[in-house]
């Protein structure tokens, strides 16, 4: 779920920074006289923008990761209770 929230972001600020840079830049077209069709870089800032923000985001979603070489416990019932699952060392 988490990395498809960072992916969502990055779309959505690339999204969001292309009509930024569109508005900015048909404004400044306008103010110098030239046609505001002529405005064109907004996709690539748009995507290292989304470039960027993926990147944070997949950093951020690893740096919390166990290593690989841990097993997985899952959750078992004993005696009615319920204990929780764990990391371990592979022998």
């Amino acid at each position: 779920m988490r990395a498809l929230l960072v992916i969502l972001s990055a779309l959505g600020a690339a999204v969001l920074v292309m009509g930024f840079v569109r508005s900015w830049q048909s404004r400044k077209a306008l103010k110098t006289g030239q046609p505001p069709e002529a405005v064109h870089n907004n996709y690539f800032i748009g995507l290292i923008v989304a470039g960027i923000v993926f990147a944070c985001g997949a950093w951020w979603l690893e740096s919390n990761s166990v290593p690989p070489d841990l097993t997985y416990s899952p959750a078992r019932i004993e005696n009615g209770k319920v204990t929780g699952g764990s990391f371990e060392r592979q022998s």
